[in-house]
């Protein structure tokens, strides 16, 4: 092998290595990156129950930001929901379940944590004919 094909090998594997240490130090800030983000989502659980304290399964539970992060849950079995990946900030939690009013209320999500919220159902009420 000759001086100059060397020089070209040895110029084109540093090339290389820096390529490749590139890629990875991208890869590894990507991947902090989505972990702080997964970190920093806050999520809010609880249970839904009617005036008496019993469960009540089934309930849709929607949760609205004020510019996003709009979910849905609904409550299993034993009445209980979480909805989780949500920013920090003030939400609009709204209940449902057939033969209840609806429940609206408010929530305060912080960065890491679980918000916990219990809400009650009132029977609705409908007027007779």
């Amino acid at each position: 092998m000759g001086l100059f094909a060397l020089k070209r090998h040895c110029v084109f594997s540093i090339i290389v290595t820096r390529v490749l240490a590139l890629v990875c130090l991208l890869g590894l800030g990507g991947s902090l990156a989505a972990l702080s983000a997964q970190e920093s989502a806050g999520s809010v659980r609880g249970a839904v129950v009617d005036q008496s304290g019993k469960a009540i399964p089934g309930t849709a539970i929607a949760i609205r930001g004020l510019v996003r992060d709009n979910q849905v849950a609904v409550a299993d079995a034993e009445g209980r929901f979480t909805i989780s990946g949500l920013s920090a900030g003030t939400y609009s939690v709204q209940a449902s379940a057939s033969g209840f009013a609806i429940l609206q209320r408010q929530v305060t999500v912080t960065a890491g944590n679980a918000t916990e919220l219990s809400l009650s159902l009132k029977l609705a009420w409908f007027p007779r004919k």
